[in-house]
């Protein structure tokens, strides 16, 4: 790659030239420069949905109406065909059977090569992954067995693969429509594959016909080359397009979205290693391995092959080694180091302190293999277009949300006048390509759908009741919190700051006095009652972090953090004050609060005291001080506010009556509701991957009173990347949670579950429900259950038709829908013999950029439960403001969120033991685990072994309990 086409995509400055939009201008309004850059124009009005709209799928009595980022497919593709590819290798002396070919990059090769062969000369209407192949029209069976193909290996060398075979697997009907990509999958129908086929099969099209200003990146995805923002440490945003085809009420319906995603920038891997190791020092070598590079020096021909041609310049990573003058190879007349063979060629090395780099075979990277090829980092450059696949830091996430955070309007005009442009829509070549070999004509309009407004809840403190504002939020004011515990009157305050602030005694104190105007403490509080602590080591200081989770600095920062502990008379509650987030020390002091002493901790850090005393004239530091209470509250088991629907509680249906004395007489009422009884349990589950062979986090949350504010947690690890939880677990779990509820009610077990499910992907929906929820029926013979799985990785975006339907924020319209809105039509799935049923909720105002209702969907709902839809709905919509730690609607429902919030928790817990406790590197599989058949049952074994030896680990278990924290946390929601 030239400098000058380096520059084009990576940029020699923060600003590049991104393709030009129609009317409005898009790429003007996403800017395209860098985030440190003066904000990007917007559009004239906070409303873009003025445009003509396709207002087809109206009745004519709707509530509302909103414009949805979903376009008609009126027509598509009858059948797809399924194919299996299996390449076999060539014979290989000692090997009794011919291996598969598993390496992506050389199927991807090979598929290539067979693509001028007969079989697939004159098709253009498939798609593959390398692995299958999904057709429109069926293949000539006569060509499609044992055929030879030869292919130009990564190295340039040609090779043979003497048997290839598409082997036909079934047909997938696509007549019935949307019926087709909903329901269970069984050997004659796969609905998620279905979708996965006719997701390629667009995303080729587009992006085959406009291969100069478009780049694939999933099934899913295409970016715009031309429209890299700049990141530090060697990153770039992308913009670019979502597309999927989804099941409609009233036919297949494709839905489109804009997305912005992180690639890495195309430098040599020498400057990669050296930015990245200011944010991800100990993950730069992972990231890399694997990614294809380019050799940039010439290297000559060899055997009849010339390397330096572009295609055999191209390379993958297999591994790092050593320095470039201590990494040694044989080039079969000597031992050369690496540093020696360069410099004989007249090739310099420039920094002897990178590792050399394996672009050959990862064998050669063990002592005895061959095959390594090992390059200098100087002379190796990065590929454009791969994505950066990990989590961004904090400050990359800010740089991140200043490129991608836009206002509806502006979204919602990248679609129409961008996204539906690429998609063809204006491109008679693109829809004739589409039609022509995929069958698929796709709509010019967004569609204008039918939607409600919930009605907002009213929220009710213990001395007053508040409506919501239009923007979801309410302020406490001096409101008394609705249950308060009787044992906060000390306060200890965990001084870590290094750079001054306001007095940690005055902050103390000031703290107590919020809490006794919200009806925490029964007399004034006196300044003795705060004990001020520091904490006494080397292990803390400035920098990019305060904390260095090792081994060592972990006990020496937890020794002295015990030390002073003990001194300040080992206070329950503590206000702990940072000089600013770090998450590392933040881990460090949760982990030894949590885990080992077992004292409640609130943090805070001086840019919020500063920015509350710089606020309403120094009145804003109230408001600082009273979001602190509250959390104190929860924290020691008492409950901030209710949520109230008119004159009654919001929860109502979910109450009982008293037990009734006598005999009931015929033609008596039944006697009212009583809404401190309730034989009703709302349970959350999520469960969270760090990834790699490390386990998986399985929570679960699970109310014990009638006002369905106390959720108490548990927590157990699991195989890693295993999403649905195992039976033992679910088991454990469900059996802590009903124990808890039978505790706080009488002995009395919940007749009623309502079990919200987070985080589960679609084809995943049976397992729940045969893993999860029957477990639950099991263990509760006669309960009732209404199971919904909770989605918040989805594309759907909803825009306002009009101003009615938005919101002033500041006196200026905002131009995202009110909250309450609930669409349950037309985009969503038809009804199928399951009973399936889902819908769009945004509960909460977007505090920036366009809002993202959630996604539930009712996977069971037994008639014992006595819930219909509307009552599912407004249920769901109250636990949105039912969160205990904010004054405001949240985006999803509270037990779903304290579920991801308890496996946040414990992350850090497992983050700082794998970094402290797990100092010898990855795990290995056993010989019998590596010999097990199939492969994935060997994989599955050996993670949960791993799993099992984390959870016995006493510096992951000090307490030998079932909770990885100390046991006063069990009733309380501490991880708030």
């Amino acid at each position: 790659m030239t400098a000058l086409q380096r520059a084009t995509i990576g940029g020699t400055t923060d600003v590049t030239q991104p393709t030009v939009a129609r009317r409005p201008n898009v790429a003007a309004l996403y800017g395209n420069v860098s985030p440190q850059a003066a904000s990007v124009p917007a559009v004239n009005s906070p409303i873009y949905g003025r445009q003509e709209a396709d207002a087809s799928m109206l009745g004519g009595h709707e509530d509302t109406t909103v414009i949805t980022n979903y376009v008609k497919l009126p027509k598509t593709p009858t059948v797809v065909y399924e194919y299996r590819i299996d390449i076999v290798l060539p014979p290989t002396p000692g090997r009794a059977n011919n291996p598969q070919m598993t390496q992506r990059s050389e199927r991807k090769r090979v598929f290539k090569a067979l693509c001028n062969l007969p079989v697939l000369q004159n098709h253009n209407d498939y798609f593959t992954d390398y692995d299958t192949l999904w057709s429109c029209s069926p293949l000539n069976q006569a060509q499609l067995a044992n055929l030879s193909v030869q292919y130009a290996k990564q190295s340039g060398r040609m090779a043979t693969v003497p048997s290839v075979t598409l082997l036909f697997i079934r047909s997938l009907n696509f007549n019935q429509g949307s019926l087709d990509l909903v329901g269970r999958t069984t050997p004659q129908r796969n609905p998620n594959l279905l979708i996965k086929a006719l997701n390629g099969m667009v995303t080729k099209c587009i992006t085959e016909r406009q291969q100069n200003d478009l780049f694939e990146a999933s099934a899913n995805s295409f970016y715009l080359k031309r429209s890299s923002t700049t990141l530090p440490n060697s990153l770039l945003i992308n913009r670019g397009y979502f597309t999927s085809v989804r099941p409609g009420q009233e036919g297949p319906l494709l839905n489109v979205n804009i997305m912005h995603g992180t690639f890495l920038k195309p430098i040599l891997v020498s400057k990669f290693l050296d930015d990245m190791n200011a944010q991800y020092a100990d993950d730069a070598e992972k990231i890399l391995k694997g990614r294809t590079v380019r050799i940039t020096y010439d290297r000559g021909p060899n055997n009849g092959v010339d390397h330096d041609i572009e295609e055999h310049r191209k390379k993958q990573i297999a591994g790092f080694g050593k320095i470039p003058q201590l990494q040694q190879f044989d080039d079969g007349t000597r031992m050369w180091t690496v540093k020696q063979w360069f410099e004989s060629q007249g090739l310099p090395i420039q920094d002897l302190n990178k590792p050399c780099v394996n672009v050959g075979l990862t064998a050669g990277a063990r002592p005895g293999g061959s095959g390594a090829l090992w390059i200098p980092a100087q002379y190796l450059e990065i590929e454009p277009y791969q994505t950066f696949g990990k989590m961004l830091n904090s400050a990359h996430m800010r740089d991140m949300l200043a490129t991608a955070l836009k206002s509806p309007a502006v979204n919602q005009a990248a679609i129409v006048e961008e996204g539906l442009r690429l998609l063809g829509v204006n491109d008679q070549q693109t829809r004739n390509a589409l039609d022509t070999n995929y069958g698929f004509q796709i709509g010019n309009k967004l569609l204008r759908i039918p939607a409600q407004l919930l009605t907002a809840p009213v929220i009710r403190y213990l001395n007053t009741k508040k409506s919501t504002i239009s923007d979801a939020s309410w302020d406490i004011a001096n409101d008394k919190f609705l249950q308060t515990p009787p044992a906060l009157r000390k306060l200890g305050v965990l001084d870590m700051r290094q750079r001054g602030g306001a007095p940690a005694a005055d902050i103390g104190f000031e703290l107590l006095k919020r809490c006794a105007y919200h009806g925490m403490l029964s007399t004034a509080p006196q300044r003795q009652d705060v004990h001020v602590f520091i904490p006494t080591t080397t292990h803390f200081g400035p920098g990019r972090s305060q904390f260095s989770p090792t081994f060592d600095t972990y006990g020496a920062f937890r020794q002295a953090m015990g030390i002073a502990w003990t001194k300040a008379g080992s206070p329950a509650f503590v206000l702990v004050l940072l000089d600013q987030n770090d998450p590392d020390l933040y881990a460090a002091i949760k982990l030894f609060a949590d885990h080992r002493a077992g004292f409640k901790t609130v943090v805070c850090t001086n840019g919020k005291v500063s920015q509350g005393q710089q606020l309403k004239g120094g009145n804003g530091f109230l408001g600082i001080l009273s979001n602190l209470a509250l959390k104190f509250n929860i924290k020691c088991g008492g409950q901030n506010h209710a949520v109230d629907s008119g004159a009654r509680s919001a929860f109502s249906l979910l109450h009982v009556a008293p037990p009734q004395k006598g005999m009931k007489l015929p033609g008596q009422k039944e006697p009212p509701t009583d809404p401190n009884l309730t034989d009703t349990m709302i349970i959350g589950v999520d469960v969270v991957h760090p990834g790699g062979d490390t386990p998986s986090i399985a929570s679960m949350v699970g109310t014990v009173d009638s006002h369905f504010a106390n959720f108490c947690g548990s927590v157990r690890l699991q195989p890693g990347r295993v999403e649905v939880l195992t039976k033992v677990n679910m088991q454990e779990l469900v059996e802590e949670r009903v124990a808890a509820f039978k505790a706080k009610n009488k002995g009395q077990a919940p007749k009623r579950i309502l079990y919200y499910r987070d985080g589960v992907s679609e084809d995943q929906y049976y397992q729940v429900l045969s893993e999860e929820v029957d477990t639950i029926q099991k263990a509760l013979p006669d309960v009732a259950i209404t199971a919904i799985v909770v989605g918040k990785r989805h594309h759907t975006r909803f825009f306002c038709a009009d101003e009615k339907t938005s919101y002033k924020e500041r006196g200026q319209i905002n131009g995202n829908a009110r909250p309450g809105l609930l669409v349950d039509k037309v985009i969503t799935q038809p009804a199928t013999a399951d009973g399936f049923r889902d819908f769009f909720l945004q509960s909460h105002a977007a505090i920036r950029g366009t809002a993202k209702s959630a996604h539930y969907i009712v996977i069971r709902n037994d008639k014992k439960c006595k819930l219909d839809k509307n009552a599912i709905h407004n249920i769901t919509h109250a636990l949105c403001y039912n969160y205990a730690r904010a004054t405001k609607g949240v985006s999803y429902c509270a037990p779903a969120y304290y579920a991801d919030r308890l496996c946040d928790r414990v992350h850090r817990y497992l983050k700082l033991y794998m970094r402290a406790f797990h100092v010898g590197g990855d795990w290995s599989m056993s010989q019998s685990e590596q010999q097990m058949i199939p492969k994935t049952a060997g994989i599955l074994a050996f993670r949960t072994r791993i799993a099992g030896e984390v959870a016995q680990d006493p510096n992951w278990n000090l307490h030998r309990r079932a909770n990885p924290w100390h046991a006063s946390m069990d009733n309380i929601m501490f991880w708030l």
